[in-house]
């Protein structure tokens, strides 16, 4: 019995992977929960569209592979109508800070922030998109950001209820990657 539902649920993940992404299955190595979680990260940002973007450790330069999947997905946005907001959750080569740390090293907070401007600099200068936002995911919100409900505040508690910006073991692999969020007009 618990066979035939693992496999159901096996086979339910990979046609809503294949209906949802245009990457390759070559290129796929993402667990069916991460991809249940970025699903639901991108439904609490109010995303049509989502990727992930991996990083060497230590490095800011996106892979190649990476590269090709954020292309892919701009295309795949722009020809789906007008893309309002790019929204991009970098992290660093740790796992998010928890409540009583709320901040990385200043190096791994550097990190995660060069992470995001360069996938900025790619989305704005390569691809062509007007509006980007990034998130430093080295550093929780802090008491005014979450005070006054800040988008920084609202777009990291939204990656936290997903799971995907939470420091329990089974998603440390976020490290090293970041999220982008395509949000249509």
């Amino acid at each position: 019995m618990k066979a035939i539902a693992l496999m159901t649920g096996l086979a339910a993940a990979a046609l809503m992977t294949a209906c949802s992404s245009s990457t390759k299955t070559s290129d796929i190595k993402q667990t069916t929960q991460y991809k249940r979680e970025q699903v639901d990260a991108a439904v609490r940002n109010n995303a049509a569209f989502v990727s992930t973007v991996e990083f060497d450790r230590g490095s800011k330069a996106v892979t190649p592979a990476s590269a090709e999947k954020l292309r892919e997905m701009i295309m795949n946005a722009k020809a789906n109508g007008k893309i309002d907001e790019v929204r991009v959750a970098a992290w660093a080569d740790e796992a998010y800070p928890s409540n009583q740390k709320k901040k990385l090293s200043k190096g791994q907070r550097d990190l995660a922030a060069d992470r995001a401007d360069h996938i900025k600099d790619i989305l704005k200068k390569d691809l062509n998109v007007d509006d980007v936002a990034v998130y430093n995911m080295a550093e929780r919100p802090n008491a005014a950001e979450n005070f006054f409900n800040t988008s920084d505040a609202k777009v990291k508690h939204a990656l936290e209820a997903s799971g995907l910006a939470n420091n329990s073991a089974v998603l440390s692999g976020q490290t090293s990657k970041a999220t982008v969020m395509v949000i249509m007009e």
